[in-house]
């Protein structure tokens, strides 16, 4: 049976721990999909210390582009839950791919970035839906703070407020977390 569940809330708001209870919670058959890339020392340590924290029945994907690929469907498919951690960093990491150092910011360049991100983010939730699967998916919540200073904060900031608003429309539950505690939105 397909279900979506998104769990979102601030940065160290308690929303990627409580995502892992309810998987947990579902099933020991869960893929847990990793969308960061190690781009630097810091991100190395925060992907070992996440791995560590992870049971180690569960398996891990790797990726934050190209779900529309059928091996991934078929991969999805032979688990009962699976937990997408998480979607800001999948849209971070997609901006980033599209940007250079010379990027300057255009209204056209900048709805060519966001289609690109809502494009793989369906191509996730079809995929997911397709497979069958308990479909947990961690955000944050990224439009409560201040307007970012340039161009592509604020843009970075529009396209992850409009993915959240995607997948929460596409979930049959959705729950924000704070100071560790999560409440149920939908």
């Amino acid at each position: 049976m397909s279900k979506i569940i998104l769990v979102t809330g601030g940065a160290r708001s308690g929303k990627s721990r409580y995502a892992e209870k309810i998987a947990d919670e579902l099933s020991g058959k869960v893929l847990y999909v990793a969308t960061a890339k190690a781009i630097d020392e810091e991100m190395k340590d925060r992907i070992a210390h996440h791995r560590l924290g992870r049971p180690p029945e569960w398996q891990t994907f790797e990726g934050y582009k190209g779900f529309e690929n059928a091996r991934f469907t078929e991969l999805a498919k032979s688990f009962e839950v699976v937990l997408v951690d998480c979607l800001t960093i999948m849209s971070s990491n997609i901006l980033l791919d599209f940007i250079g150092d010379d990027y300057v910011y255009t209204v056209e360049s900048a709805e060519q970035i966001e289609r690109k991100v809502l494009i793989e983010v369906n191509n996730l939730m079809n995929s997911l839906e397709e497979a069958g699967v308990v479909a947990i998916f961690v955000t944050n919540e990224v439009g409560m703070g201040l307007v970012p200073e340039f161009p592509i904060g604020r843009l970075f900031r529009d396209i992850s407020g409009r993915v959240n608003q995607r997948v929460a429309d596409r979930a049959s539950e959705v729950y924000f977390c704070v100071c560790g505690i999560p409440m149920k939105v939908k």
